[in-house]
Order: structure tokens, then sequence, then C-alpha cells
């Protein structure tokens, strides 16, 4: 298992030219047989004099990802360790596309968060990550007028249809 900073190839056409590539080449398991996912993760510590996520507030993860192969799998979740009180979470099987793809996680903040994490562990496979962001929109804003779910990077160039 590895990680690595890479420049993304300017033909991707992305707004961005870094990413981070995690590269699962074997599965860790726990002495029961059952795969650790957790053995490639980010973690963060969400400090709060930087975020400002207090109890209430709408806050967004958002990210850009693509995947080797067919299919890659992530899990995340945002937490107050204190209490281990959920904001936001889907721990396994989160799938991600082999394009380079925006995906849009808005969540309202039950306690105040403190850590985030995103685990890739959970099969072998190569997933890419960039732009990674975490938006507070405090309580300005309603749940349901966020964006949810994913949009693929459309290249210049390439026709859309509605």
């Amino acid at each position: 298992m590895t990680v690595e900073a890479v420049d993304v190839p300017s033909d991707d056409e992305v707004p961005f030219d870094k990413a981070l590539k995690f590269d699962i080449t074997a599965l860790s398991q726990n002495t029961s047989g059952v795969v650790n996912a957790n053995a490639l993760a980010i973690k963060y510590l969400l400090k709060n004099s930087v975020t400002n996520i207090e109890a209430d507030d709408i806050i967004m993860l958002k990210f850009a990802a693509k995947t080797v192969g067919e299919s890659g799998k992530i899990g995340y979740r945002f937490f107050d360790s204190d209490t281990n009180t959920d904001t936001l979470t889907k721990w396994s099987g989160y799938p991600l596309a082999a394009e380079w793809t925006y995906y849009y996680l808005p969540a309202k903040a039950v306690n105040v968060p403190n850590q985030f994490i995103m685990r890739f562990g959970e099969q072998l496979q190569t997933v890419y990550i960039a732009d990674l962001e975490i938006i507070n929109y405090g309580t300005n804003v309603q749940l349901s007028d966020l964006p949810t779910g994913s949009a693929r990077i459309v290249p210049a160039g390439e026709k859309t249809y509605i």
C-alpha cells in the first residue's frame, strides 16, 4: 500500500494539477480475518478555530476522484471523537467512477465534528483524490438546497446533452 502526490496530466482537462494516488496492492486483515479498511486512510483533526463548525451547521465534503479499473470504493466519516457521534458517515462501499468526477456530500453537523476520515483499504484498487474541501455554510442554507451525489468533470470541447 502506497500513497504519493502525483501530477495530473494536462490532457485530463480538470481544474487542478495535483492529486494523491492511493494504491492498495494488498489487503490488511485483523486476527479474525476481517479486512481492515483503515489500513490506508486520510485522517484530519478538524480544529474548530479553522473550520468553525458548530452543532447544527450545514457542511459539505467536496472532492474530485477517479479510479483505475472498473470500480473503486471508499469510506468516509465526520464525527465527534469525544462522544463518538456521527455527522456524516458511509463507512464503506461508497462507489467511485473511472473518470474524474466531483463528489458532493452535504450533512447537518451533530455536535461539533472534530475528526474526518476517508479510507481506501477495503479492496485492491488505485484511487486518485484531488481538490478536497470541507465547506461550512453555517446555518445560512438548508440541507435540501445543496447538491448531493456526483458530477462528472466534462472536458472542454466535449458535447453534453440535457
